[in-house]
């Protein structure tokens, strides 16, 4: 008898994992959250999803540096804009990549004044006065 081939992971079970990693962090079970992403990842899974969405769910999951990458990647890809350059400029910070984390953040700025997103003016203060030149 001829076993069927493994059917490769759709992006609907791709999804049904990152979910259940993302409640393990909203359970305050980080390190289950981090070691279901990093197993998850080791075995091939993930591959529907974009640098985008890895970046977040690293970060969710607690892989600083691995969110870091994956922002990165995603902004060489030109998939960043507007309110995502403050996520990478905190992703940056948290992996202590402070240039990288100031250079996100006025790009972050730049946008808002572009008028590509808004934010109330507390907000853009706040970011301002955080990020040094």
């Amino acid at each position: 008898m001829l076993w069927p081939k493994r059917r490769p992971r759709t992006r609907e079970q791709d999804q049904a994992i990152a979910a259940r990693v993302r409640l393990l962090n909203d359970e305050d079970r980080k390190a289950e959250a981090s070691r279901l992403f990093l197993e998850t990842l080791d075995e091939g899974r993930f591959a529907s999803m974009n640098d985008l969405d890895l970046a977040y769910l690293a970060g969710q999951a607690g892989e600083r540096t691995m969110a870091y990458d994956r922002f990165q990647a995603a902004d060489r890809s030109g998939a960043l804009s507007g309110r995502q350059f403050i996520d990478a400029a905190y992703a940056a910070r948290r992996a202590y990549h402070n240039d990288d984390a100031i250079a996100l953040m006025h790009r972050a700025i730049d946008a808002e004044e572009r008028g590509d997103f808004s934010l109330a003016p507390q907000a853009l203060f706040a970011c301002a006065g955080k990020w040094p030149s």
